[in-house]
C-alpha cells in the first residue's frame, strides 16, 4: 500500500517537494466503500448525485473549517525554518502575549 506515491518537486521553483500515498490514506478507503456501495445497490446516477448533494451540503462548514485550519497548522508547525533566525510562530506569538500582558497579571 504504501509502494505508490504521488509527488510534486521543486514546487513554485523552490526545494520545497512533498508526496503522499494515496492507497494509505484513509480517505482511499472512503471512496472504494462508495464505489462498492454503488455497485451492490444497483443506485441510480440521480439516487448517486442526490445523497452526493446532501453529504456535501451538511459537510460544507466543516469542509471550510478543515480546509482553513490544517494549513493553517502545517504553516505553524513548519514556521521555525526560516532564513530570518525567527523563533517559530507559536514561541512568537507566546511572547508577544507575554509581553503584552504579563504585568497585568501580577
Amino acid at each position: 500500500m504504501r509502494s505508490v506515491k504521488v509527488g510534486w518537486n521543486q514546487i513554485l521553483g523552490t526545494e520545497i517537494s512533498t508526496s503522499f500515498e494515496p492507497f494509505y490514506l484513509p480517505g482511499t478507503i472512503f471512496i472504494v466503500v462508495i464505489v462498492i456501495t454503488i455497485v451492490i445497490h444497483k443506485m441510480s446516477f440521480k439516487s448517486v448525485a442526490s445523497t452526493f448533494m446532501s453529504s456535501i451540503k451538511t459537510m460544507a462548514g466543516t469542509v471550510i473549517a478543515l480546509g482553513t485550519a490544517v494549513p493553517m497548522v502545517r504553516i505553524f508547525i513548519n514556521s521555525e525554518v526560516n532564513g530570518a533566525d525567527l523563533m517559530s510562530m507559536p514561541m512568537e506569538l507566546a511572547t508577544l502575549v507575554a509581553n503584552s500582558v504579563g504585568d497585568a497579571c501580577h
